[in-house]
């Protein structure tokens, strides 16, 4: 008989959710309590943008709803913030002295602490990493003309253009010469940002946010450059997990909690997931993040997924994805097709000729061929124009390259035996 524990998540993360939903799976007995300063239960951050421009509802940015909870006897403990964990007697303890005791402890969500910027702890200033967050700014923006914005990730550019939907002037802030200039290359950024234009998002690039102004609330921003603009809302994305509460413990910490590559700290019985983990497995998927807790905890063989990287949005009607590498380096080549009277733009990356990425805007090439492709680790050197043929299906691409081996192959058994023919002169 499997031994009863007693464990206890920190924070609401869709990672905290699959791991419950993994565990009942094999453990029904042990005890879950879920803890977290919030409100909301555990929310898919990719739709909060569609959230924030009102293509669906709350119901639907929930990972579980709360019946999941209560059919697997789960503990719910919301709007407690938690001041003290003792590893040592294996406790936490909340602002209001409540006590929780824990055989396994899991931290998959904490605050946030913002970048030193004055007047960020004004009213109207969010980060938008939790539900509650969003939720907020759901609630103020009828009142609200203008937004501000200063981050460079997918998720900045999902949410400036959920406001430009809802009506709001954004104004986009970029400390780099482009957008999402760590993730594509100029040209693909480029593209990028004529969409972003295109639908009345205002990018201002090289530049930063140093002051938030009004009184007690939201009134403009300062840039590094000096330039006033007028905002109601301010989202900064720039943040970082409050790990304070543990700034004195046994933790191993860096930027986030070190983990190793199943989650587990240096302490035999805690976790760490989300964004407070530090770790290589940490780009995994949260669910896979929560599937691999449980794995561990329950004594299960761990099995972790291939991991290919793959963003998938749209910019108001405009598909984007980006699938595994999406930068060149020195050891890969790029394939660029760029149609600027269709507004479309593809380009591939390979490496040692196997497929290892792609950046598609607007474009009708099938997805799911590049990723076969990537996952197949086909050779595709001399098929590079092919694959951009959207035409041309992922069984095509194979036979093309099946014909250049079958093709090559000859001409090397010819080259093996003229060399096995010769025969060395006589010294």
């Amino acid at each position: 008989m499997a031994e009863i524990k007693k464990i206890l998540i920190l924070g609401q993360s869709v990672a905290g959710a699959a791991f419950i939903e993994r565990l009942r799976a094999v453990d029904t007995e042990s005890s879950v309590t879920v803890i977290s300063s919030g409100n909301s239960l555990a929310a898919k951050r990719e739709l909060f943008a569609a959230f924030l421009a009102k293509e669906i509802k709350e119901d639907q940015v929930l990972f579980k709803a709360k019946n999941f909870y209560e059919q697997n006897k789960v503990q719910l403990v919301f709007g407690k913030k938690v001041i003290r964990v003792d590893f040592k007697r294996k406790r936490v303890v909340t602002e209001e002295k409540e006590q929780f005791d824990f055989d396994i402890l899991i931290i998959a969500d904490l605050g946030i602490r913002f970048p030193e910027i004055k007047g960020v702890n004004k009213a109207g200033v969010f980060s938008l990493r939790n539900l509650d967050a969003v939720k907020d700014v759901v609630d103020l923006l009828p009142l609200v003309e203008s937004v501000a914005i200063e981050d460079d990730s997918i998720w900045a550019v999902q949410t400036a253009l959920a406001f430009a939907k809802r009506g709001k002037e954004v104004i986009f802030v970029v400390s780099s010469n482009d957008i999402l200039a760590s993730m594509v290359e100029e040209e693909a950024s480029r593209v990028l940002a004529q969409q972003l234009e295109k639908n009345n998002v205002r990018i201002i690039k090289e530049n930063k946010i140093q002051e938030i102004l009004g009184e007690g609330e939201v009134k403009a921003v300062r840039l590094k450059t000096g330039k006033v603009l007028a905002c109601q809302i301010a989202i900064i994305g720039n943040t970082k997990t409050d790990l304070r509460l543990f700034a004195e413990s046994v933790l191993q910490i860096q930027n986030g909690i070190l983990t190793n590559g199943e989650f587990q700290t240096n302490l035999e019985n805690v976790f760490a997931a989300d964004t407070v983990c530090e770790s290589e497995a940490s780009a995994l998927p949260l669910e896979e993040q929560g599937r691999m807790i449980a794995q561990k905890i329950s004594d299960q063989e761990i099995s972790a997924k291939p991991l290919l990287r793959t963003e998938v949005f749209d910019l108001l009607g405009c598909p984007v994805a980006f699938i595994g590498t999406t930068r060149s380096s020195a050891d890969t080549q790029k394939f660029t097709v760029h149609n600027e009277a269709m507004g479309s733009f593809a380009q591939i990356f390979s490496s040692q000729n196997i497929l290892v990425g792609a950046v598609l805007i607007n474009t009708a090439l099938s997805q799911e061929k590049i990723v076969r492709l990537i996952q197949e680790k086909i050779d595709i050197s001399g098929s590079e124009e092919q694959i951009f043929n959207d035409q041309n299906s992922y069984e095509h691409i194979v036979s093309l390259s099946q014909e250049k081996r079958a093709c090559a192959q000859p001409e090397q058994e010819t080259f093996a035996a003229t060399q096995t023919d010769q025969k060395p002169e006589s010294l």
